[in-house]
């Protein structure tokens, strides 16, 4: 009588053990094998136009001997509803090599850097990074763009819910034809762009465009890696003969300049957005990542009155990443 007494117990415990280590239906899951990867984004990477390439993400790893070494785990785009995909459309799969599961413990960092052409080693343009923490079975890390190895303090300025500000203006003819200037400033010429600069060694510069709903023209302001100095072009081809603010802008004055007519800021058709984008990236047409956008310039805005740009810190992407060991 005393043995069944110890006994029960002993049983309550197993069959406790046996049932949690089953699945939903009751059976016990496979073993999930070393090297299996998962990706969650918890804000989509945005799908990118293939002139402008694909996702590659990397992981930083040692060996026994502390020795690093650089793999990469795929490369992608992403459609419309989050899905990893191939230039086909395809679904992908990140994978690692069956010889590099043995270091997977050992793994530092993970990156997500977009690169024009197949590369073999990690390009300047990360948008993700993160590193890894190590548990029992696996390694994970949350990738986000202000991580020190992404976009460090300016990606954590993006990322804050701050909105900014810009006016109607043409301050290279003296204010004449205002409707066909846009600034990132005050009338004093002061930015009111964050202090978020980018590295003009590194892999991002800012683009601030002006868009045509009606027509569908997109129209560049300049590109910049500094928010509080003026862009790389000053106040643009088009501009007048009298000084321009100090701060991101253009101005579209001289219409007899090809590409110069047809800006009116102030008819109701147009908005306007800045966007990150990669550095020396060929393209015409906005590359996507709004960072600031106001969606309509309103049609009584008087010039030389700030309006607000609304921060986009809610579409910029975040992911997760874990890989079993």
């Amino acid at each position: 009588m005393k043995k069944i007494k110890y006994l029960l117990p002993i049983l309550v415990i197993l069959c406790t053990v046996f049932y949690y280590s089953c699945d939903d239906s009751g059976q016990l899951p496979t073993d999930i094998s070393a090297g299996q990867i998962v990706f969650t984004q918890t804000v989509n990477l945005m799908t990118l136009d293939p002139a402008d390439g694909q996702y590659h993400m990397w992981i930083l790893v040692r060996d026994t001997t502390g020795i690093p070494r650089i793999l990469n785990l795929g490369r992608f785009n992403v459609n419309g509803e989050g899905a990893l995909v191939d230039g086909s459309g395809n679904p992908v799969t990140l994978k690692l090599n069956d010889v590099d599961t043995v270091d997977i413990a050992r793994a530092e960092y993970c990156i997500v850097t977009i690169e024009p052409v197949f590369a073999t080693v990690p390009g300047r343009t990360v948008i993700l990074a993160g590193s890894f923490t190590s548990i029992a079975d696996s390694v994970s890390a949350p990738l986000k763009m202000s991580d020190p190895l992404a976009l460090g303090s300016t990606g954590d300025t993006l990322l804050k819910n701050l909105g900014r500000l810009y006016i109607i203006n043409t301050p290279t003819n003296g204010g004449v034809n205002c409707n066909k200037g846009m600034w990132f400033c005050d009338t004093s010429g002061n930015s009111h762009l964050p202090d978020a600069q980018l590295d003009p060694g590194g892999g991002w510069q800012y683009r601030g465009w002006v868009h045509n709903k009606v027509t569908n023209v997109y129209t560049t302001t300049g590109a910049f890696f500094n928010p509080l100095a003026a862009d790389l072009d000053g106040a643009g081809p088009c501009r007048g003969d009298s000084s321009a603010y100090n701060a991101p802008g253009q101005d579209w004055v001289i219409d007899t300049i090809p590409g110069c007519g047809g800006i009116n800021l102030t008819d109701g058709n147009y908005e306007v957005f800045i966007e990150l984008e990669p550095k020396d990236r060929i393209g015409a047409l906005p590359f996507g990542m709004k960072i600031y956008w106001q969606n309509i310039i309103i049609p009584n805005f008087n010039c030389r009155r700030l309006d607000n740009l609304f921060s986009q810190f809610s579409k910029l992407p975040r992911a997760y990443v874990r890989i079993s060991k």
